[in-house]
């Protein structure tokens, strides 16, 4: 370039692909000075190496000739610039957990809610719609069908991508062990085992606290006693909803009644889940060190942004869990790129997760009979039911003794 330059010519520096892998002018003006330098140090140092100031015209003024009087802000030349809309761009400063959840929530521009950036956004809208749509009534039913009939084609779309969805999925995987070896292997593994752990120690410690806070030493006991089932359940199905059913029998074994076992357990399975905000704890902290950023992140945007992933999407009924993943890696500024990690340590904590969410729908319901029925309320139900037992006793006894009566006078 420096012979070029000498002998008065022309030239500019390019940023497409011909002119190098990156489309930033200004990673072309810091190369052609590297290898300008490299150059003459090592090839040739009759040729002094480029300047910024002579690397910085070719970027602007040098390559502008070319078009006619662009490349510069003096007056007489045409602005030459691009309108970018930076709605997907990372935010430049450093946004607050406020400013995060903003922007994780709606979009500057109605076209960018297509974007897989803004899933979140467009759950909302699609919410809305529905909500729209149950408001006009049967004036919306053209509207309605034209709906349902997208659904079918996105669904059979689907299909055929789920074809070939398996290599995308394996050149990934391929792709992230060879950026960053065996060890996010063994972090998956280790992520796992600490996971566990935690989950058995706060199954046997805090369920045994809020037993006891509920109804002392014989909420304890009723606890442990019927609690095993819907545990069970639970680890095996990696369901909430497949185990409300079993759920609420233990609720109402322990002495809850009715009423609260079917009205909290329900509840607890949308809007209670232990297992699901700790397990958010560890995919924030897993991406944390993963990609850097431990020094910036404080224990406070770790929790809130947990809780908020977590209550925002209980009412989505397919793909909750990656919306709300999704949500943490834009609250926590991460590249989406990361979803499919997150995917992974969800699929490995399932069973311990799924175990805590619904077991603490149980433990919640003893609380909620604790603070409507009084302190005493499992003493109240057991007695209740010692009195039952001995109502039905003395029918039985009753209707024993009426048939012998009737079987002496046959006789």
């Amino acid at each position: 370039i420096r012979k070029y330059l000498d002998l008065g010519l022309k030239m500019g520096l390019g940023s497409d692909v011909a002119g190098g892998h990156s489309e930033s002018m200004l990673r072309a003006v810091c190369d052609a000075v590297q290898v300008s330098k490299l150059y003459w140090r090592l090839i040739d140092e009759n040729y002094k190496p480029l300047t910024f100031k002579e690397a910085f015209y070719l970027a602007t003024l040098g390559g502008g000739e070319f078009f006619g009087k662009v490349g510069s802000f003096e007056e007489g030349y045409e602005f030459d610039a691009l309108v970018l809309d930076d709605e997907c761009l990372k935010h430049p400063q450093e946004l607050n957990i406020l400013e995060r959840t903003v922007q994780a929530i709606s979009v500057g521009d109605f076209s960018a809610i297509l974007s897989k950036d803004k899933i979140i956004p467009l759950v909302i809208f699609s919410i809305l719609v529905g909500l729209a749509i149950s408001k006009v009534g049967k004036e919306a039913d053209p509207f309605l069908n034209v709906l349902e009939a997208a659904n079918k084609v996105v669904l059979k779309f689907v299909d055929f991508v789920f074809i070939y969805a398996p290599i995308g999925l394996g050149c990934y995987f391929a792709s992230l062990i060879g950026t960053f070896g065996a060890s996010i292997a063994t972090g998956f593994l280790k992520t796992f085992v600490i996971y566990t752990v935690v989950s058995i120690v706060f199954y046997f410690v805090m369920y045994t606290l809020y037993a006891y806070i509920s109804a002392g030493k014989e909420g304890v006991k009723a606890f442990w006693k019927n609690i095993l089932p819907a545990t069970a359940t639970s680890i095996s199905t990696c369901s909430s909803a497949a185990s409300i059913p079993v759920n609420i029998k233990c609720a109402k074994a322990i002495g809850v009644s009715d009423d609260i076992a079917e009205t909290t357990v329900p509840l607890g399975t949308s809007f209670h889940k232990d297992g699901s905000v700790i397990g958010s704890v560890f995919k924030i902290m897993f991406l944390v060190y993963l990609f850097g950023g431990i020094e910036t992140v404080n224990i406070g945007q770790v929790i809130i942004t947990a809780l908020i992933a977590n209550l925002l999407v209980t009412a989505v009924p397919v793909g909750g869990g990656n919306i709300s993943e999704m949500m943490i890696i834009t609250m926590m500024g991460f590249e989406p790129a990361a979803l499919p990690i997150l995917t992974i340590i969800a699929t490995i904590i399932d069973p311990p997760a799924t175990m805590l969410n619904v077991v603490g729908d149980t433990s919640s319901s003893m609380l909620v009979s604790r603070i409507v029925e009084g302190k005493n309320w499992i003493k109240n139900k057991t007695k209740k039911v010692i009195e039952e037992k001995e109502e039905v006793k003395e029918e039985v006894v009753k209707s024993n003794v009426k048939g012998t009566k009737k079987n002496k006078k046959k006789a």
